[in-house]
């Protein structure tokens, strides 16, 4: 039999719960970061904001900002609530040369270390380096889309 003041001293077993935001998501350069895709030669601006429209509604619902004039478009923002966590992310998209013809396309991902914090709240949100794993592939489509 073991005496109760032995018990205090055996090792006791703690399971961490996983951060459900770290497995949703994945670590990538591209969250906050401009990356410039350059379109195929002879394909006319109107075809190219075509296909980025297009590729972008294929993932994002709502369209905040978009204006094919001045080769700018901004989603609003999508996001995910969490047991210990709130993470949003936006697109920004804008036309960076004309001839060639290139656009910067930037994954805006951000977390507030809370969960339930309504994705409107910008002074709770700090940058994230990661993205939503339902997000990944979508520059490699996009580049795709306009190379192609």
């Amino acid at each position: 039999m073991i005496k109760k003041e032995c018990l205090s001293r055996l090792p006791q077993i703690i399971q961490l719960q996983a951060d459900e935001s770290y497995t949703s998501s994945f670590q990538t350069d591209i969250a906050n970061n401009e990356i410039l895709i350059n379109v195929k030669p002879g394909r006319s601006k109107d075809d190219a904001w075509k296909q980025i429209v297009s590729t972008v509604l294929g993932k994002f619902d709502v369209l905040e900002n978009n204006d094919e004039k001045a080769g700018y478009l901004r989603t609003s923002w999508n996001g995910s609530t969490y047991r210990a966590n709130t993470v949003r992310i936006r697109l920004i998209i804008k036309q960076s040369s004309e001839d060639p013809l290139a656009y910067k396309v930037k994954f805006v991902s951000e977390e507030s270390g809370r969960s339930g914090t309504a994705f409107s709240a910008d002074e709770q949100f700090h940058a994230f380096n990661r993205v939503l794993k339902k997000y990944d592939g979508f520059i490699e489509e996009l580049t795709t889309r306009l190379k192609n």
